[in-house]
């Protein structure tokens, strides 16, 4: 994100409610303010998905990216590359790999 400035922008969906797991890692690895998404968290999965879908719409709508990245198998990075892909805009998918090594999980 450094490297691409102002051209880059964060996009955060506030799923997360925990502050080390939703702020305080912005500040410390000198991220930008990110644009946050609203009424995400608490729905269903089906929900979640939608509701990002949606407001990605809009954004990508009014400001088209060149690209997108997501990050991780999670909700929101599936409905960004979506999103993307309805607009023929290129996805770009960073893996973390399964972390809590837990297969169960949705994600």
């Amino acid at each position: 994100m450094r490297l691409l400035g102002p051209a880059a922008h964060l996009i955060h969906t506030g799923q997360n409610y925990d502050e080390e797991l939703s702020g305080r890692f912005l500040s410390e690895l000198g991220l930008p303010e990110p644009t946050f998404l609203t009424g995400i968290g608490g729905r269903s999965r089906a929900g979640q998905i939608s509701a990002v879908l949606a407001q990605l719409n809009a954004l990508f709508t009014a400001e088209p990216p060149r690209a997108v990245v997501v990050q991780g198998d999670t909700n929101a990075a599936l409905a960004g590359a979506l999103a993307a892909n309805a607009r023929d805009i290129p996805p770009l998918h960073v893996e973390a790999g399964l972390r809590s090594h837990d297969r169960n999980m949705p994600e």
